[in-house]
C-alpha cells in the first residue's frame, strides 16, 4: 500500500480551510493558507531543476516558514533533511555531502556568507525561506506526478561518531499517527497543541503530523522560554505538549514561585529524551493537572516506541513507585523483548540488548546497507540498550551499550567529541563520558591527558571547540588524568572511567 499523508491534510484544507492550523505569535495560518503557502513554495522548488526523491535540506528554528517548506517539499516529490540549527559549518558541510543535498532553505536567522560559500562550493542551491514574500495566489506550474516512498531524512550519530541519515517515509507517519490515536487520554482535535520540541527531532515532527492529520491546531515557539510557554498555554488553551525534563523543570520552579499562568487547560504532558529525577516528577504532577506520559524511543522507530501511561503515573503515586524507574510498556502495535549476544530471546527479568518490533521502523539508513543491517533484522529494531522486561512487562534501560549521552533531551555521541579535542595541541588523548546532572539528565565529562602536566586552560579548549562542534556538545566539566584506563586489546575502558568520576 503507497500512504501519502498529506492526504489527511488535504481533507481539512477541503472541508474546514479557516480551520486555524499554525499560530506563532500574533499570526495565524488556516489549513487554507499553508496549502497555498506551501503550493507557491512548490513553484519555486519545481524552478531550482531537481529530480524526484532529491534531498532539500532546510535550516531553520520552529516556525511557520519550516513548516511551509516540509509541506512543499513533500508536494514536490523531494525528501526534506532537516538541519540541528545548532551544528557548526563543519558539522553541516558534512550532513549536506552525505545526504547529497540538491538544495537548502534557510531563514534569515541562519544566512551568512560562509554557508553561501559553502553552497556554491557543494553545488548546493540556497534558497531564502519566507513564506511572507510567497504568493499565496498563484497557480501551481507543475505538481509532482508521484509521491516519494521516502518522506524524510534525519540525521543522528552512530557509534563511529559520524551521523547517520535515517530514511522514513509516509507509511511511518501514519503508523505514529495510529499508535497516538489509541494511547490515552483522548484529546479534542479542536483545541491546540503547543510545539516545544525542535522540529529537526523526530518528536517534534511527529507531534507536528499528528496535530495536521487530526486538524488539531499548532502553536509554534521558537525559543524555549518557560514563562513565555506557560503564557501561551493559558492563553490559547492549549490542551497537551511534549517536554524534556529540563523544560519541566523549568515549568515547575516558576508555578512553584506563584508563576499567574493558568495552565489548567493542559490535559495531557509528554515527557522524554532524557532521564527525569522521580521528585521533579512527583512535584510536576502536584502542580499540573494535566496526565503525564512518559515515552522512549529514538529517531530509527520514528519517535516513541515504549511509554509509561498516565494509569502507570497514578499506580507510581498510589505506592507503586519503582514503575517511575521503568520505560513503561510497549505502545500499540509494537513489541519488544531482550536478546542475547546471540539474538536469542531472554526470560523475564534477564538483563540483555532492547530489541523493537515497530511499524514506525525506518526504511534505512541513507546510503549505508551495512550499518542498517546491523541494527535491523526481520523487521526488529536492535536498540544498542541493555535492559530487562518485568512479569508485567515494563522495560527498564539499565545501561547504553552504545556511549551515547543524552543531555538536556540531546543525543551526544563522545567520539565525535573526543576527535575535536585531540585535535588540541594540549590535549594527549582524551574519553568522553556522561555524569549525571540534576538539570540535564547528563553532562558531558572530559576525561583528558595533557601534554602540560597537571595544567589544562579549560576555556581555551571550550573555545577551540565552539568552531567544530554544536554548543551542547561541548565538555564544561574537564578531569586530567596520567593515563587513560585500557583493557588488554588496548581499547579504553569507560566503565572504568565512569565509576571513578561519577559522585
Amino acid at each position: 500500500m503507497h500512504y501519502n499523508i498529506l492526504d489527511y491534510f488535504n481533507f481539512h484544507v477541503t472541508e474546514s480551510p479557516s480551520l486555524p492550523c499554525l499560530i506563532e505569535g500574533d499570526t495565524s495560518v488556516s489549513y487554507q493558507d499553508l496549502d497555498r503557502l506551501s503550493d507557491a513554495l512548490l513553484n519555486d522548488i519545481n524552478k531550482l531543476g531537481l529530480k524526484s526523491e532529491d534531498r532539500i535540506a532546510l535550516l531553520a528554528k520552529n516556525s511557520i516558514d519550516l513548516v511551509v517548506a516540509v509541506i512543499a517539499s513533500i508536494k514536490s516529490g523531494h525528501v526534506f533533511v532537516p538541519l540541528n540549527y545548532r551544528l557548526s559549518l563543519p558539522e553541516i558541510n558534512y550532513i549536506l555531502k552525505d545526504s547529497q543535498a540538491r538544495s537548502l532553505m534557510v531563514c534569515a536567522d541562519f544566512a551568512s556568507d560562509e554557508l553561501t560559500d559553502l553552497c556554491n562550493q557543494l553545488g548546493v542551491k540556497s534558497y531564502p525561506l519566507d513564506y511572507s514574500s510567497l504568493d499565496a495566489h498563484q497557480l501551481i506550474t507543475a505538481a509532482a506526478t508521484s509521491v516519494s516512498e521516502d518522506l524524510c531524512q534525519m540525521y543522528t550519530s552512530g557509534t563511529t561518531g559520524q551521523p547517520k541519515g535515517v530514511v522514513s517515509g509516509h507509511r511511518q507517519l501514519f503508523e505514529l499517527v495510529v499508535t497516538n490515536a489509541l494511547m490515552p487520554p483522548k484529546l479534542n482535535s479542536q483545541q491546540p497543541s503547543l510545539l516545544l520540541m525542535p522540529l529537526f527531532h523526530a518528536v517534534g515532527l511527529g507531534q507536528l503530523f499528528i496535530n495536521l492529520v487530526n486538524g488539531k491546531p499548532t502553536v509554534i515557539l521558537q525559543d524555549f522560554d518557560p514563562d513565555l510557554a506557560l503564557a501561551l498555554v493559558d492563553r490559547h488553551q492549549i490542551e497537551d505538549t511534549i517536554v524534556a525534563p529540563i523544560m519541566l523543570q523549568a515549568f515547575v520552579a516558576l508555578l512553584s514561585a506563584g508563576s499567574i499562568h493558568n495552565v489548567t487547560s493542559l490535559k495531557r504532558m509528554v515527557y522524554g529524551a532524557s532521564s527525569i529525577d522521580s521528585q521533579l516528577l512527583k512535584k510536576a504532577m502536584s502542580v499540573f493537572s494535566a496526565d503525564f506520559l512518559q515515552g522512549y524511543g529514538m529517531t530509527e522507530l520514528s519517535g516513541g516506541a515504549i511509554f509509561l501511561t498516565a494509569e502507570d503515573h497514578k499506580k507510581a503515586i498510589a505506592g507503586k513507585e519503582h514503575i517511575l524507574k521503568s520505560a513503561g510498556r510497549p505502545a500499540p502495535g509494537v513489541r519488544v523483548i531482550t536478546v542475547d549476544a546471540d539474538k536469542n530471546p531472554l526470560p523475564a527479568n534477564e538483563s540483555g540488548e532492547i530489541a523493537i518490533y515497530s511499524r514506525t521502523l525506518m526504511n534505512g539508513y541513507w546510503n549505508n546497507q551495512q550499518a542498517t543491517s546491523e541494527v535491523v533484522e526481520d523487521g526488529w529494531y536492535y536498540t544498542g540498550d541493555a535492559g530487562y522486561i518485568d512479569e508485567e512487562g515494563y522495560v527498564y534501560i539499565c545501561d547504553r551499550i552504545k556511549d551515547m549521552v543524552i543531555s538536556g533531551g540531546e543525543n551526544i555521541y563522545p567520539l565525535e567529541v573526543e576527535r575535536v579535542l585531540n585535535k588540541h595541541p594540549d590535549i594527549v588523548e582524551s574519553s568522553v563520558i556522561g555524569i549525571p546532572d540534576k538539570t540535564y539528565g547528563e553532562t558531558l565529562l572530559a576525561v583528558c591527558v595533557s601534554k602540560v602536566a597537571d595544567t589544562l586552560d579549560e576555556k581555551e579548549v571550550i573555545a577551540f571547540c565552539r568552531d567544530q562542534l554544536a554548543g551542547y556538545k561541548i565538555p564544561r566539566k574537564f578531569s586530567l588524568v596520567t593515563s587513560l584506563p585500557r583493557n588488554a586489546a588496548g581499547k579504553i575502558q569507560k566503565a572504568v572511567l565512569r565509576e571513578t568520576h561519577t559522585e
